[in-house]
C-alpha cells in the first residue's frame, strides 16, 4: 500500500512539472517597467525604429499560463501613463501563435520591434529567435529559462530583488546594442 500511494505522489509531481514547467519570477507589470526602461540604453534604437515601438506578445490562446501573461501584459500597455521612449511612441498587438509561417507573417504585416515571448508549450523557442534575428526584432520574455535558449533579455531575481539578464550574442544578432551602464547593472550573458 505503501509502495503504491508514494508512486501515485511522485505521479503527481510529476505531471505538476510537465503541466507548469516554467516559472515567472517577476511580476509582469515590474518585468514591463524594467523592460521599457531598458530601451533608453539601446543605442541603436532610433535608427532601427521609424516612428513607433511596436510591441509583439506571442501567445498561445489554448495555453492557460500564456493567454493569462498576454493578457496581463496587454493591461500595462492600457493603464501605462509610459507612452513612449526616446520619443517614439508605444504600440503593442497580441499575437496568437499557430504556426511559424503564420509569426513571420505577423511580424511583418505589424512592424514589430519587440517580441515578447509567453509560456510556450510544444514549440521550439530557438525557430521563433531564427525569426527575431532574420527580421531585427528584439526578444524579450519573463520566462527566465528562455535566455539559455537565445532570447535577448529576460529578469531574474537576485537577492530578492529584480535583475536584467542580457544575453549579449542575441543581442547583436537581433541588430540591437545595449550601452556599458546597462550592462554594468545587468548579469551579462557572452
Amino acid at each position: 500500500m505503501t509502495e503504491r500511494f508514494l508512486k501515485i505522489i511522485i505521479l503527481i509531481l510529476l505531471s505538476a512539472l510537465i503541466l507548469y514547467p516554467y516559472e515567472m519570477e517577476i511580476d509582469i507589470d515590474l518585468q514591463m517597467e524594467i523592460f521599457i526602461k531598458m530601451l533608453y540604453y539601446e543605442k541603436k534604437m532610433t535608427k532601427r525604429i521609424d516612428q513607433n515601438i511596436t510591441f509583439g506578445i506571442i501567445y498561445q490562446e489554448k495555453v492557460m499560463a500564456s493567454r493569462s501573461q498576454k493578457e496581463r501584459i496587454t493591461e500595462f500597455f492600457q493603464n501605462s501613463t509610459k507612452k513612449s521612449v526616446k520619443h517614439l511612441a508605444i504600440k503593442h498587438h497580441s499575437i496568437p501563435f499557430a504556426s511559424l509561417t503564420g509569426l513571420e507573417n505577423d511580424l511583418k504585416k505589424l512592424h514589430i520591434d519587440i517580441l515578447y515571448i509567453t509560456e510556450l508549450r510544444a514549440v521550439d523557442i530557438k525557430e521563433i529567435l531564427r525569426l527575431c534575428r532574420k527580421h531585427r526584432i528584439l526578444s524579450i520574455s519573463g520566462i527566465t529559462d528562455y535566455i539559455d535558449e537565445g532570447v535577448s533579455a529576460s529578469i531574474t531575481l537576485r537577492k530578492k530583488r529584480p535583475l536584467l539578464v542580457i544575453n549579449l550574442e542575441s543581442v547583436a544578432a537581433e541588430g540591437a546594442e545595449f550601452s556599458s551602464n546597462l550592462l554594468k547593472i545587468s548579469k551579462v550573458i557572452r
